[in-house]
This record gives structure tokens, sequence and C-alpha cells, in this order.
């Protein structure tokens, strides 16, 4: 079992969807151009201006967002090293302006649309999240998951792998959250609920019983303002999606208020280091440090932590894998 740290950090679940302040007035503003987080860090990065009260606006036009770096581009337009531009030395990349998070979703749905016209891609690494979380063998058998929720599904949901190898979990009905819902339920062929209201089995042998609901949207808006009309599930999946939202904090928040009390989550993602939040890409602007997992994890009970995950093979990759239920 991997030890998560009692933390006191100026964050609390449930102010996770404040502005993150990029820079503090009691610190020179330069401890960014000094590239204390990494050495790419470029003068005209939008929160690096005068204002030592500044914090970046989420709503920067793409064209606004900084981070040239000379002789350098990525695809599909997209400035180089521009989300390291909102880097912050505590956290990592934690959230990015919705214009670049924007260009990131569409460069993963046009991924997907290329290699999903089979089911050559529909397992989505399948095998190495079972191996990763034991095959769920600590889940009891025939457990009745309830109403599940998987937040960031992607097109084909790690929820039926689970299926394939635990046919025995009970499930009432299932709800895909996923900003790109609509374009892979048209464009990738493979989808898993492609039909809208149903889940195509791992093996393709057929459809799972359970009705399903698709919302396509982001994690984001899991928070409903009105905390009194908040829905709630009695299990939540939520597999390797961080790297892809716009803002981590109002992310976690949702996946925490998302479940019930004593709800079940099933969870992984991966943390950096430092050097390693250079290594971005167009897919993935988003990058955070290890503290932030730890501070989320903090609110449930762990049933089984895996923080020791092979992943297939991929040098410095490290996260959690987490079977936990909702303090």
């Amino acid at each position: 079992m991997c030890e998560y740290p009692t933390l006191s950090p100026r964050i609390s679940f449930f102010s996770f969807s404040q502005p993150l302040t990029l820079q503090s007035t009691n610190q020179p503003i330069n401890r960014f151009s000094a590239a204390e987080s990494n050495r790419w860090f470029t003068s005209n990065c939008p929160n690096l201006a005068s204002s030592s009260s500044k914090t970046f606006n989420v709503d920067t036009p793409f064209e606004q967002i900084g981070g040239e770096v000379s002789g350098s581009t990525c695809p599909q337009g997209l400035l180089a090293c521009a989300y390291l531009c909102y880097s912050h030395d505590s956290y990592g990349v934690a959230a990015v302006p919705k214009s670049l998070w924007a260009h990131a979703q569409k460069a993963e749905a046009d991924l997907w649309q290329g290699i999903g016209g089979g089911d050559s891609g529909s397992n989505d690494r399948a095998a190495e999240h079972w191996r990763s979380f034991d095959s769920l063998s600590c889940l009891p058998k025939g457990m009745q998951l309830g109403t599940v929720i998987e937040v960031g599904a992607g097109p084909w949901t790690q929820l039926k792998g689970f299926l394939h190898i635990r046919p025995d979990l009970e499930i009432k009905q299932f709800t895909v959250w996923e900003p790109s819902a609509d374009r892979y339920m048209k464009e990738v062929s493979s989808c898993s609920y492609r039909s809208g209201d149903t889940l195509r089995k791992f093996d393709g042998s057929g459809m799972h019983p359970f009705p399903v609901n698709v919302i396509s949207t982001g994690g984001e808006s899991l928070i409903n303002p009105d905390s009194s009309a908040q829905q709630q599930y009695d299990t939540l999946v939520s597999i390797n999606v961080i790297e892809h939202v716009q803002d981590v904090f109002q992310y976690l928040t949702g996946l925490y208020v998302s479940l019930k009390p004593r709800g079940l989550l099933i969870f992984h993602d991966r943390y950096y280091s430092n050097d390693q939040i250079t290594n971005g890409d167009i897919y993935h602007p988003v990058r955070i440090k290890k503290k932030i997992l730890d501070h989320f994890l903090s609110g449930f009970e762990i049933i089984y932590n895996n923080c020791n995950a092979d992943y297939d093979g991929r040098k410095g990759d490290q996260g959690y894998y987490v079977i936990a239920r909702k303090k």
C-alpha cells in the first residue's frame, strides 16, 4: 500500500473550483521566468504580466496563449510549449485556457477517429489496467455497483473491460460522461456506446442489459451550482483522465461531489515531477504533481492501491491505481 500524507493545502475539496493564482504578492514575479518548474518559460506568457495579483484568464483566445519558442512548432498550429505558460511551481500544469483545452480535445478526437474504424483500438490499454487493478479482485463476488458513471470515458469506456473480467458485477444504470461523446458516436464506428442507450460488450458478443445515458460534456461540468440538486452516483470510474481536462481542481471536486457518501471510486491517474512537466504534448496539456492526488485521495477510505504499476514498460510513468470509498 502507498501512503497518502496528511496535507493542509490552501485548497479544500469544496474550493477546488476557485481560480488558481499563478503569482503571489510575497514572491517576485520573475520566479516564473527563472524557470523554477521548467526551463521553457518565455517572456510572452500572459500570466507573466507585471501585476502581482494577476491570474490567468481561462477565456484567453488561442492566438494569445503565449509560449512561442523560436524554430519550434507543434501539430495543428499549437504554439510550442504554450501549456508551460500555465505551470505552477506547486501543482504543475493544473489548469489551462479553454482555447488550449479545446485544441487538445480536437487532436484527441482526430486521433481516435483515425484508429477507431475497427476493433483494433477499442480496448484502450484494458489489459494494462486489469493487471494494475489486480482484476478488481478486492471487490466481492456479485457486488452491486448500482448507478455507475464513468467520467472521461473516451470512445470505448473502461467499464466494458472491467465487466469482461468481472461479469459477476451488477449494474443498475450507466452514465457515460465524455466531452467528445457526440463526435465519437458519429465518427468512431467502434464506439462502445454508439447507439446512445446501450453498451457493447468487450468481446463484441452483444450489448449489456443495463440502460445507458450519454452526456457529452467535460468533467468540470459535474458540479451543480445548486448543491441541493447535485446528481450523485453509487460508483464512479475515472481512468487516466486528468491529462485531458481543462481545470484539475474543478474536475476533482466534481468527482468528489458526484459520489454518494460511501460511494465506490475506481480511479487511476498519473503525476509528474518538475522535469517531466516539460514533456507534455498536444494531447496532454495538463500535468500535475503528486500533492494534488494525495489531497484528493485523503477524502476516501482506501480499499486497494497500487503505486508500482508497470505501465507496460513505459519508463518514468508513476501514479495511483485506487479503489476506495468516499468518507
